[in-house]
């Protein structure tokens, strides 16, 4: 009868390698980051803001609305139900109206 060799993790999994640790942790992150972004949409938020250089215009269609906000009136901030817009006008031009509740 011929016996095996045992190697040093006969049985066991190889230990993972750097390389594939960062990867399964980035895997985590990335989609840690897309459902806290579903749930609360504060990282589309965040990159808008970045991009427009100020914060956004957001604008919504929950409930057939069509409605947008600007900074500092009631109903601003992000939410899962949101789009951004840099500007009023890019909002009007989508198709969105004043929120009623705006105060000027």
């Amino acid at each position: 009868m011929q016996q095996k060799k045992k190697t040093p993790h006969s049985g066991k999994k190889p230990p993972r390698t750097r390389k594939q640790k960062i990867i399964r942790y980035s895997i985590i992150a990335i989609i840690l980051l897309y459902l806290l972004n579903l749930a609360t949409g504060v990282v589309t938020y965040s990159a808008m803001t970045v991009w427009c250089m100020r914060q956004p215009v957001t604008a919504t269609k929950f409930g057939a609305s069509y409605h947008y906000f600007v900074p500092k009136q009631v109903g601003y901030g992000p939410n899962m139900f949101s789009e951004y817009y840099c500007t009023e006008q890019d909002a009007r031009d989508a198709g969105f109206n004043p929120s009623p509740w705006s105060v000027k």
